[in-house]
């Protein structure tokens, strides 16, 4: 046989079989289609209740754990968004939600004043407890991690008329308001840490 016969031979090969596999695959597309249709018709239990009712059932997902990390999507509220559609407009509905911001800083001090504002956002009137914790250095340095947090962080809550902080972090300095732009009902300042390592 021929080079160019050999070739005409391949080509005519392969393009029957791209057929053959696009056929599969439309197959496919259509059962997949089919299936898909059927899971979206079925009606949950869970999704006939009351708007009100799932509401109440959520509030009861939140951690029990003061140690908990709140800003986790593993755990309620957020994890509750990430289940439907349906179930994120409710969660954020929902202020007894989001009336306790327990948060650890280390990982997201780059974005804190969206989440917080978010998170206060969606807690409306309703009274908020706020829980941070953390390693926080020199807060004189405006420009550092401990800086921009405690710069920030004003910005986030003291807008809220309903909001009332009680302080507890540890000070590098160890004196003075620590976050003298939010109105607190009591602080408590604590002495750092000595052997922590330095970020």
């Amino acid at each position: 046989m021929s080079t160019n016969a050999a070739i005409r031979a391949e080509v005519a090969s392969l393009t029957s079989s791209i057929s053959h596999y696009k056929k599969l695959l439309d197959d496919m597309q259509t059962r997949l289609g089919v299936l898909q249709s059927q899971l979206d018709s079925v009606v949950y239990p869970v999704s006939t209740l009351p708007p009100e009712m799932m509401s109440e059932i959520f509030t009861h997902c939140l951690p029990t754990e003061r140690w908990m990390d709140m800003v986790n999507t593993s755990e309620a509220p957020l994890l509750l968004m990430h289940v439907c559609r349906t179930w994120r407009q409710i969660t954020i509905s929902t202020p007894n939600l989001w009336t306790t911001f327990d948060v650890n800083v280390a990982g997201i001090y780059n974005y804190f004043p969206e989440i917080a504002q978010s998170w206060l956002a969606r807690a409306r009137e309703y009274p908020l407890s706020v829980k941070i914790s953390g390693v926080l250095w020199d807060i004189s340095d405006t420009g550092g991690y401990s800086g921009r947090l405690f710069r920030d962080l004003p910005t986030a809550f003291s807008e809220n008329p309903f909001f009332r902080a009680e302080h507890r972090c540890e000070n590098p300095s160890g004196d003075g308001r620590v976050f003298p732009g939010i109105p607190s009902t009591s602080e408590a300042v604590h002495p750092p840490y000595q052997n922590g390592p330095r970020p």
